[in-house]
């Protein structure tokens, strides 16, 4: 550690004292499904309490309400203005910035791909090992976000491609659907986002956008 390149900390969110470096690291997120899972985390993660502690910081009314709370977590998801905000007024703005992508995260070889940019960038070389492909998996089975992300991915993928499968559900899970549906096949409303219920496999789900479909027209 008295030896290491790069320090992290919260400069920015905490106006944390130190001299300006020489470059900066940043963290960015540029993509809708990266954002998500980044709202997820935070509820999860930050200040180590727990999920189940910070939803009692949403009203009970809306607690008590599988509907209104699955909308409440759509409207995190898709709204800047109901989400958590993402760092946006970083310092040190005229010094030498490497952007890197959360995304990147995610895949093993976009990892390695971003890392080898950042060694470059700091004047290094990229020499990974084993131990870090390990430990990148180990991340991504421990990361909330990543894993309601990638089961939200896989049964909206099941639903438009017409493969029946039973699932179970909360409503941050619910809202990733609707959210994906929304991207996929413009459903912005009707049985999905207003009823308590919650179909429990994908050919129901099906059967709603479905109906959906043949229908919008007829709003109008």
């Amino acid at each position: 550690m008295a030896h290491r390149i790069v320090e992290a900390a919260h400069y920015t969110e905490f106006t944390i004292s130190q001299n300006t470096p020489t470059k900066v690291v940043r963290i960015s997120i540029s993509q809708d499904w990266a954002n998500w899972i980044y709202q997820i985390n935070v509820m999860s993660r930050a200040g180590d309490i727990p999920l189940e502690k910070k939803i009692k910081l949403t009203p009970e009314s809306v607690r008590h309400s599988p509907a209104k709370l699955r909308n409440e977590w759509y409207a995190k998801f898709n709204s800047t203005i109901d989400g958590y905000q993402q760092p946006d007024n970083w310092r040190w703005s005229d010094t030498a910035v490497f952007e890197f992508s959360m995304e990147s995260l995610f895949d093993l070889v976009e990892f390695y791909n971003e890392l080898y940019r950042l060694a470059e960038f700091l004047e290094i070389t990229f020499v990974p090992d084993q131990e870090l492909s390990d430990l990148s998996e180990e991340f991504l089975t421990r990361n909330q976000g990543w894993q309601y992300y990638k089961e939200s991915k896989h049964l909206t993928h099941a639903t438009i491609a017409g493969k029946n499968i039973e699932f179970s559900s909360n409503e941050i899970l619910q809202a990733l659907i609707n959210s994906l549906l929304s991207k996929s096949v413009g459903i912005f409303d009707g049985e999905l986002f207003d009823n308590d219920s919650y179909p429990v496999n994908t050919c129901q789900l099906w059967q709603m956008v479905d109906q959906h479909l043949n229908t919008f027209d007829q709003k109008f």
